[in-house]
């Protein structure tokens, strides 16, 4: 991180001292004699940053053992994949190529990235000035921070790039707050989009996440954003983590989803609980298998329940975990992890997953059925490439089908974000 005070000279201006202190932001690299990794400090890598700083989690406890730091070390392969990921998006929405975001740009008289740079700066003065503000105003947070993000495509509906999200982020022990605003490329006329509220429990089983939410739906609305209403849901996670044999792990998770009600103040929507009409609860079990005759095997099954049919004594549990007695694998010990199964242990409908490995590494494929009996087939290889696949049974014929909704991450049970870090507890496992 680089401090810029008042009164430093910028290379592009050397007459006209800085008025306004910011900050920005580089990437710690390994230093070589030949200088091939050293990375220049713009502020495009600023907007990297901010990006990685709302993407990644991380972890405030300390390493308590040897099982730790190897543990955290495979996770380090993860976090670089992130990074990739982000590099390059944020590349693609810039129009530029990921090797300009660490460029030197004026050394090298790239007068393209200059001028998305000279662009980008009152992003990054309004992101320093806002966050010291935050940090005043939450003094007791443990982090305090505000990132303007530059909105999507898909969020512009192709229009042009000028209008940006901005995030506001406080975290204070268990609590984290984040609140999302529409602004112009101007950076005024804020509107709030939506307000999260989440806290964190753990205990020696099991970890506990509430969300609530407050947000307008905006996607596909012409409606000017401060007209549309705003509407509260409230999530709860439950995950446990249990190791069978030296090569074998179970992952449990339960996830209630509440209906949304119309309501103006997060304050209202604090006071619900997920249970009563018109919820939903999902029951997910991963099993991990890398036992060196068969390579690395990663089984994922989903279940569906409406409220009749959900398992009642997973739903608004004890916040903090204190009175919560048994564990996730008590409760759903009968289901077999098997991917050949075809139960619905009472679910109103199922989604399985089988996640498989080259001895290489040079290709990933992911097999997907669902209860009705319909197969999808994933494989993606190291070039970048990937091939969709779909059968109307499990010994039907397999045709490239194209991109389906079954391959959205959204509705993967071994999606984007939770394969790698099953495949690092398949590592850890070795």
């Amino acid at each position: 991180m680089v401090d810029v005070p008042v009164g430093a000279i910028d290379a592009d201006n050397p007459n006209t001292p800085i008025e306004e202190a910011y900050q920005l932001f580089f990437p710690p690299v390994k230093m070589t004699t030949s200088g091939s990794e050293i990375k220049s400090t713009t502020p495009l890598t600023s907007m990297l940053w901010n990006e990685m700083k709302l993407n990644l989690d991380i972890d405030d406890n300390a390493m308590g053992s040897c099982a730790d730091l190897k543990l955290a070390i495979q996770l380090q392969g993860i976090t670089d994949n992130s990074i990739q990921e982000l590099e390059n998006d944020v590349a693609n929405r810039n129009n530029v190529s990921v090797d300009q975001l660490y460029s030197d740009f004026i050394k090298e008289d790239d007068n393209e990235v200059k001028a998305l740079t000279q662009k980008l700066m009152p992003v990054i003065k309004a992101s320093y000035r806002e966050s010291k503000m935050l940090r005043q105003q939450n003094p007791t947070a443990e982090e305090a921070y505000v990132s303007y993000i530059v909105r999507s495509d898909e969020d512009t509906n192709d229009e042009q790039n000028d209008q940006w999200y901005k995030v506001q982020v406080t975290k204070s022990g268990s609590k984290v707050e984040r609140r999302t605003f529409d602004v112009t490329s101007e950076l005024v006329d804020p509107q709030l989009i939506e307000h999260v509220v989440t806290y964190t429990a753990e205990n020696s089983d099991l970890s506990y996440t509430r969300e609530y939410s407050l947000r307008r739906e905006t996607e596909g609305n012409q409606e000017s954003i401060e007209n549309l209403p705003f509407k509260c849901s409230i999530k709860q996670t439950i995950e446990e983590t249990h190791k069978l044999y030296a090569n074998s792990w179970l992952y449990y998770v339960v996830t209630n989803q509440s209906a949304t009600k119309q309501e103006s103040e997060m304050d209202v929507c604090l006071n619900y609980d997920v249970g009563g009409d018109d919820y939903e609860q999902t029951v997910e079990v991963m099993a991990v298998d890398n036992s060196q005759n068969q390579g690395t095997v990663i089984i994922g099954h989903r279940f569906h329940y409406d409220q009749y049919k959900a398992n009642a004594a997973w739903v608004d549990v004890d916040p903090t975990l204190n009175n919560v007695n048994g564990n996730l694998l008590e409760s759903f010990v009968h289901i077999d992890p098997d991917f050949r199964e075809n139960e619905g242990y009472g679910s109103l409908f199922w989604v399985r997953s089988k996640a498989e490995f080259s001895s290489n590494e040079s290709s990933q494929v992911i097999t997907i059925k669902y209860s009705d009996d319909v197969w999808f087939k994933e494989t993606d290889y190291d070039d970048g490439s990937t091939v969709y696949e779909c059968s109307e049974s499990e010994f039907g014929e397999w045709n490239v089908c194209g991109y389906q909704r079954a391959f959205a991450n959204k509705y993967k049970v071994l999606n984007d974000d939770r394969l790698p870090v099953l495949k690092a507890l398949a590592t850890y496992s070795q």
